[in-house]
């Protein structure tokens, strides 16, 4: 077979394999019938076949390098999900990017808007800062090297537990801050809409002083007009206590107005601003709580489907450790971002070469070869799955050595055979 055409093979197989996990976890998880069977034992059974075959294929570049080729490195792939922090870890078990894409929408706000920036911080140390602490402890304990061998299914389900304990604090955490947010911003709703009625009502109370003022200074007019225009003493003295009611009542309305323009300005002091600011502000608290809340919403559904999703996996792999049979997936087959990805450097031979990565995957490469990974299956872009890639896949010089744990004889498999 041709390198392009086991490449094109490669793809089909792990794709289709991958989908048949999919459909049978969404299968478990929301009783889903899909029109189309992927056949799940067929792909289990052509995907392991395939990677047996990809261990001595020379088109894999595994075979050994010619003692000419003086150029020639052997190379292995070690998989180390403790170089993730935490949040970085639940995008590799999904397979996707979606709290990668929040942790960046998140921090597109620390200059375009500060105050919901600081807000969303809250939600933020939930999920990524105080769990990280956490997560550091459990790699330190449990996940190295263990976790990707077949006789350390003991030490997968213990990590596995202990994350789920850190997600299930994550949501209940995300969960109080997206309250208390919300109470706040009802408080401060509830406020403004007080403030807002306060200054409406003072400002309808100048409105009539001032149309009573401008009556007044209309009537005083009208009588000083005729005042000029007679010469009756009588009708003079008349006029004049008229002139002295009117401009005592005048300056009755300009000191009511002076007091409620004193009332209106301490309102807008306590309020922080006018009506103008209040409307303004209102609908700036609406937008804000709107995009806190759809993060929120999206935060709280990712982890809670990976809590779904990593309580079925330890049930899954309590079963098999309690029958103990021999059909143990590899940490591969379980996590879709490795069995979907392909490393890509330059071969001995100078042509390029890719390999379908899995634990502890031999590559011959030439001395000056740069690494890249790419993906079939990741469900995110293109930037965000190098981002994982990276800090996830490590070349080595050598294969990592099975842990003490690998030989343990009452764990399922000698772990002795190890992958190839």
């Amino acid at each position: 077979m041709a390198k392009e055409e086991q490449k094109q093979y490669n793809d089909k197989v792990k794709s289709k394999f991958s989908e048949s996990l999919y459909q049978h976890m969404a299968s478990k998880r929301f009783g889903i019938d899909f029109c189309c069977d992927t056949a799940k034992k067929l792909w289990e059974m052509k995907n392991d076949l395939l990677n047996l075959n990809n261990i001595s294929d020379a088109a894999e570049c595994r075979t050994i390098c010619p003692e000419e080729a003086s150029n020639c490195s052997f190379s292995c792939v070690d998989i180390n999900y403790c170089n993730l922090n935490f949040y970085e870890y639940l995008c590799v078990f999904l397979n996707g990017d979606n709290l990668l894409e929040i942790y960046d929408e998140i921090y597109s706000y620390e200059t375009t808007n500060p105050e919901l920036f600081q807000d969303l911080l809250n939600m933020h140390n939930c999920w990524i800062t105080e769990q990280d602490s956490g997560f550091d402890k459990i790699c330190a304990s449990v996940a190295p090297n263990c976790h990707y061998t077949h006789s350390c299914y003991e030490n997968i389900v213990q990590f596995y537990e202990l994350v789920i304990a850190l997600v299930e604090d994550a949501r209940t955490c995300v969960d109080t801050a997206f309250t208390e947010y919300n109470t706040a911003v009802k408080e401060e709703l509830s406020f403004l809409d007080q403030c807002e009625a306060e200054q409406l009502q003072i400002l309808d109370t100048l409105g009539n002083l001032n149309a009573q003022l401008e009556q007044l200074q209309f009537d005083l007019a009208q009588v000083q007009s005729e005042l000029a225009n007679t010469t009756d003493p009588n009708e003079i003295a008349k006029l004049q206590a008229v002139i002295a009611e009117i401009n005592g009542e005048i300056a009755a309305v300009n000191a009511e107005i002076a007091s409620q323009e004193e009332d209106l300005a301490s309102v807008e002091s306590g309020c922080g601003g006018n009506l103008a600011y209040i409307e303004n502000r209102i609908e700036t608290v609406q937008q804000n709580e709107n995009l806190y809340r759809a993060l929120a919403e999206t935060v709280i559904e990712d982890l809670t489907m990976i809590d779904t999703m990593m309580t079925d996996w330890v049930n899954q792999l309590q079963e098999i450790l309690a029958v103990h049979g021999d059909n143990i997936p590899s940490c591969a087959q379980i996590f879709p971002f490795v069995s979907g990805s392909y490393v890509n450097y330059t071969a001995c031979s100078g042509q390029a070469g890719a390999s379908v990565l899995g634990e502890n995957a031999r590559i011959y490469n030439t001395l000056n070869s740069s690494f890249t990974y790419t993906s079939t299956t990741f469900n995110g872009t293109e930037a965000n799955y190098e981002q994982l890639a990276e800090k996830l896949f490590e070349v080595l010089p050598e294969c990592n050595e099975l842990p003490d744990c690998a030989n343990d004889p009452d764990l399922p498999g000698e772990g002795n055979e190890g992958p190839a």
